[in-house]
């Protein structure tokens, strides 16, 4: 809607404390670009609850994480600015974000913005402060494929001699490479891959 309803919907209902909406605690939410009202699913403390703590509970998420992959996720969308939420203040398609606030109670507008949210150019350099921190951080991590265990893996296949079809390996090389192993297992297996080699 264009305006404000001076009518709490029906049926409505808090998605997150479960308590019925009314006129104490009716809240809607305006999307840009359309600037397009709509009621909010949730009660009023519960909206001005995410819109005081989402930024906040971003950059912590950052600081503790040891996931890579949420990260990265992170990392990508980036800080946010604007209270957000897609159960209780969902986007019709097309809009970007959650611009405005109003609650009935109070007959008030305020910004959809969160409490310590950057805009602008300040924004945009703690975003990129962000990606240089975990680009440094995973720059000073070992790479996983240099452990002695994969480089010794791949230095023993790299030794493992070459055979014609129908010739064995070398039983003195295998028992050397692997102790205890039965040479007797050992040479029907290969004896019997190289019946199909043949």
């Amino acid at each position: 809607s264009v305006s404000h309803a001076r009518q709490v919907p029906e049926g409505l209902e808090c998605m997150i404390t479960l308590e019925d909406i009314d006129e104490t605690n009716y809240c809607e939410y305006q999307t840009a670009p359309s600037l397009l009202w709509f009621p909010a699913k949730a009660a009023s403390a519960a909206i001005e609850e995410l819109r005081r703590t989402q930024f906040k509970q971003f950059m912590e998420r950052l600081e503790t994480t040891d996931c890579e992959a949420e990260m990265r996720r992170l990392q990508e969308k980036g800080p946010p600015i604007y209270v957000e939420d897609k159960n209780v203040l969902p986007l019709p398609e097309g809009e970007t974000h959650v611009s405005r606030l109003w609650y009935l109670a109070d007959d008030a507008e305020i910004s959809a913005k969160l409490e310590g949210a950057l805009e602008g150019d300040d924004h945009q350099r703690l975003w990129d402060e962000l990606k240089e921190v975990h680009a440094a951080t995973q720059a000073s991590q070992p790479n996983p494929t240099d452990s002695p265990l994969l480089t010794g893996a791949r230095a023993d296949a790299a030794a493992v001699p070459k055979r014609a079809p129908g010739e064995l390996l070398s039983l003195q090389w295998i028992f050397a490479g692997s102790p205890g192993t039965s040479r007797d297992a050992l040479q029907g297996s290969m004896s019997a891959q190289d019946s199909l080699d043949l």
